[in-house]
């Protein structure tokens, strides 16, 4: 006859299936967040200081002195639609833009050209209007990208906040 024995198996969780499990949750979260911030980009709009003005030097400029080629023209005429658009409204006195809108125009005045001092008063009250919604719109786009980072590093096995010593070994 033989004699059974009772035998205890103990889980032993090792710090490489630790790292997983903690990897998977901070996948899950980095996830959501990656997905909440994409939507914030695709429905945000920036506000523009100065309003009506604003659209109607915008308006000015996209009308008599943004330069063009070929099929680019089509930025053109959705900008002068935005504009115009707003300005038939009336109801609101502050102007928003989208990130399409903000890049399309600050595309249009990065062509323009100068000599001397003619019109830089203009151009640079431009840039100026511009420059704050774009940088507000930079700076989500560069919180994204490190979201991004952060989930490759951590889907390669790597920790997002170690990535310089991971990548020496």
């Amino acid at each position: 006859m033989k004699k059974e024995e009772n035998v205890t198996v103990e889980k032993v969780t090792t710090e490489k299936e630790l790292k997983k499990e903690q990897n998977k949750k901070l996948l899950e979260e980095l996830t959501k967040k990656l997905e909440d911030l994409q939507k914030d980009l695709d429905v945000k709009r920036f506000l523009v200081d100065g309003g009506t003005e604003s659209a109607k030097k915008f308006l000015n400029f996209v009308e008599t002195k943004a330069k063009w080629k070929f099929t680019e023209v089509l930025g053109i005429v959705e900008l002068q639609r935005v504009f115009k658009d707003f300005l038939k409204g009336g109801k609101s006195k502050e102007f928003l833009m989208g990130p399409i809108e903000i890049e399309a125009l600050y595309y249009f005045l990065s062509k323009e050209e100068g000599i001397g001092t003619e019109g830089t008063i203009e151009y640079n009250e431009l840039l100026k209007l511009i420059n704050t919604p774009k940088s507000k719109m930079d700076a989500m786009r560069k919180e994204f990208e490190q979201l991004q980072f952060r989930m490759a590093s951590v889907e390669n096995g790597i920790d997002p906040d170690q990535v310089e010593e991971e990548l020496k070994k």
